[in-house]
């Protein structure tokens, strides 16, 4: 059986982490959740998950924060993160440049708009497209 991929998901809503957490597990992923930035950059360097997906706006650490932490660190660099925000992306995408993301999700997620997303990450060298393919 193949190894089970870790999703971390920060969101300071409970009701979108809750959402995205069992699309992803319904998926084959387990997933890990934060509430905010500061909380998802010790989650990260402890486990080491195959993708973040990270709100933009958070308490206590918010998420262009968070990814330029985590991109700054060795131990937390080369993990995909894809920020989300319930926002006009216009503004938000070169924030998320900056702070060295991946990609930018607009909230509500549809679950094939994440697995375009994954895709057009460095996810596959991992194996998360070929879950979502298959689940497809």
């Amino acid at each position: 059986m193949p190894e089970r991929r870790t999703i971390l998901i920060t969101d300071d809503s409970s009701a979108n982490r809750d959402l995205l957490s069992g699309q992803l597990s319904n998926l084959g992923f387990w997933t890990e959740a934060a509430n905010n930035g500061e909380e998802a950059i010790r989650v990260a360097r402890r486990l080491k998950p195959d993708l973040i997906l990270m709100d933009v706006e958070m308490p206590v650490m918010n998420g262009h924060e968070a990814c330029k932490r985590l991109k700054a660190d060795p131990a937390t660099a080369e993990i995909p993160v894809l920020m989300m925000t319930g926002f006009d992306p216009r503004p938000e995408r070169a924030k998320m440049v900056e702070a060295g993301g991946d990609d930018l999700i607009v909230k509500p997620i549809g679950l094939r708009d994440l697995q375009v997303r994954v895709e057009g990450r460095g996810a596959a060298r991992e194996g998360l497209v070929g879950v979502l393919a298959a689940a497809g």
